[in-house]
């Protein structure tokens, strides 16, 4: 086994309020499950060899997962962090914590970052913007405490320096391509197109 993939989704209805200025917030619902529905496939490619686990207060997700041969765990803890914690404690070799908006991905993505428990400890996937973190890779879960959310990559640093740790930056296509903003969805479109 490769190790697993832990996948953190918010209640689709709650997904994309940065884009509430341009879509309904069904428009925004329908965009969450659809991201998930594209990340989720890819991670349980089986040239991955890869365990997927989705945490979620969604029951909508959670059936999902478990529809695709994933395992599903409700989400009890306050925030992403705290889920992503949580899901730690049930999993043993390497992990990677996978953002869920990632319209852009490809199997290869995935591979390439899983690959990495072969050369280091800890993996981060920066965003476009390369302040945040859309992807990180642990050898081992709870290596470093996770810190999604504003300048977390350069927090994901700061905690694999601290404990001593080798670690890597990897920037990718597929990785550093989240949609949170309006520019992000024209840029999605013009790449559809």
């Amino acid at each position: 086994m490769a190790g697993t993939i832990i996948i953190p989704v918010k209640p689709f209805h709650e997904g994309k309020t940065r884009l509430a200025s341009i879509l309904t917030p069904e428009q925004r619902k329908r965009l969450s499950c659809d991201f998930f529905q594209h990340v989720l496939t890819l991670a349980k490619d089986r040239a991955l060899n890869a365990e997927v686990l989705v945490v979620s207060r969604c029951q909508e997700a959670l059936e999902m997962a478990r529809k695709a041969g994933a395992r599903s765990m409700i989400e009890r803890g306050q925030g992403q962090n705290s889920a992503l914690e949580q899901a730690m404690g049930r999993v043993n070799g390497s992990v990677l914590l996978l953002s869920s908006d990632l319209p852009f991905l490809i199997t290869e993505d995935l591979a390439a970052m899983l690959a990495l428990r072969e050369t280091v400890d800890v993996g981060i996937a920066t965003d476009k913007a390369r302040a945040g973190t859309n992807a990180l890779f642990l050898a081992q879960p709870r290596l470093i405490r996770p810190c999604f959310g504003p300048d977390s990559r350069a927090l994901h640093e700061a905690e694999a320096d601290r404990a001593g740790l080798r670690w890597t930056v990897v920037e990718r296509i597929g990785l550093a391509h989240d949609v949170d903003r309006p520019e992000d969805l024209l840029f999605l479109n013009n790449r559809s197109c």
